[in-house]
């Protein structure tokens, strides 16, 4: 009847325009739309631009997690998180490594506010990385020390220290440090992994995600990851690279000390001998009495008059504020968790080493 307004079609969901967009185009009537079906199927196929299917419809927007997308790969990376009675939490930060590294005091000293300043509580930064996308993520754990014995301390846990973290009240606080999210840095459950594993992501196969599962080289270490686009894949290569580097690295520093054992004993080489040249006369520049020497003596001498003056006093001899007494415990701790953290990479390096060292000769013979 005249006067009356033109039905609407109904909207139809994103999944049901894609499947229009290649099975079903009616954008001319004729067969001009087959050869817009395949175009759209070639875009869908390498996962990027837009697919026209109506007139009277807006385009579909392509992404690499669509289900026809061909640059797709699975993976395999280690199991995420550690145990929660280690109080891991990973800070996600919106900015660049390099913005964020400097600033590591601010983030300690604002983190410890927020936890109302206490002394028995110490903020320590286990890592810090670089993300994809111009972004880095920061891991801490908090210490409490037990009043009953000032000497000993305990880790929050990991899911307490993220609730508190992530309540409504702290938002803007970390917003203002460039925090998006705060997440508890510890392993899956047997139900959240389950979970994982039986849910193929969004765009993968299920068949080829069942496939990925049953080729896991050790499931209980490792879990397969979707390698989804061209991004994807850099960034994979990016982090395998940066850990060949750190292994390259002490590689080098286990062979420099191998090369030191070795050569105790012999005579020093041309090169050597011109090295042994130039640290004596440096030794002799700083030794001389007018140089560094001398001043370092009377710098002493001063030091030794204003202890005996002090103690004549009978004043302290030293004096601390309480905060640069805490940043001074807190910097020594953590340079303490360094050093445990690179005696432990030693010494997986070394296990590793004697693995290849007793692998050579059966590569040798086969």
């Amino acid at each position: 009847m005249l006067g009356q307004p033109q039905q609407q079609p109904a909207p139809i969901s994103a999944d049901e325009a894609f499947a229009q967009s290649i099975l079903n185009v009616s954008i001319f009537g004729d067969d001009r739309d087959k050869i817009v079906a395949k175009w759209n199927y070639l875009q869908a196929t390498w996962g990027t631009g837009k697919m026209f299917y109506s007139q009277s419809a807006a385009p579909v927007d392509i992404t690499p997690e669509n289900v026809m997308c061909r640059f797709k790969a699975i993976g395999y990376s280690r199991m995420p998180g550690k145990d929660n009675k280690l109080g891991l939490v990973a800070l996600n930060f919106c900015r660049e490594l390099s913005a964020v590294k400097p600033h590591q005091q601010q983030v300690v000293q604002t983190l410890h506010s927020l936890f109302g300043s206490k002394p028995n509580m110490l903020v320590h930064i286990d890592s810090i990385k670089e993300l994809e996308n111009k972004k880095c993520q920061m891991v801490i754990y908090v210490e409490e020390k037990l009043q009953h014995a000032p000497n000993e301390s305990k880790r929050i846990l990991a899911t307490e220290l993220s609730n508190y973290l992530n309540q409504a009240s702290l938002k803007p606080q970390l917003n203002n440090l460039g925090i998006v999210e705060a997440l508890a840095h510890v392993l899956p459950d047997e139900d959240q992994l389950k979970e994982y594993l039986e849910n193929p992501p969004r765009g993968v196969d299920p068949r080829m995600w069942r496939q990925a599962n049953s080729d896991n080289p050790d499931a209980s270490k490792l879990i397969p990851v979707p390698m989804v686009g061209f991004s994807d894949l850099k960034w994979r290569v990016k982090c395998q690279e940066q850990e060949t580097d750190t292994h390259a690295l002490y590689m080098k520093k286990i062979i420099v000390k191998q090369e030191c054992t070795r050569k105790v004993g012999t005579s020093l080489t041309p090169e050597e001998e011109a090295m042994r040249t130039k640290l004596q006369n440096m030794q002799a520049v700083v030794s001389a009495p007018t140089q560094f020497k001398g001043r370092l003596s009377e710098l002493l001498s001063q030091m030794r008059m204003q202890r005996n003056q002090f103690a004549a006093n009978g004043g302290a001899e030293y004096a601390i504020d309480k905060e640069a007494e805490d940043e001074m415990k807190t910097f020594l701790t953590m340079q303490q968790r360094a050093m445990e953290v690179l005696s432990e990479t030693v010494n997986k390096d070394m296990k590793a080493l004697d693995v290849i060292i007793k692998g050579l000769p059966e590569l040798r013979q086969s």
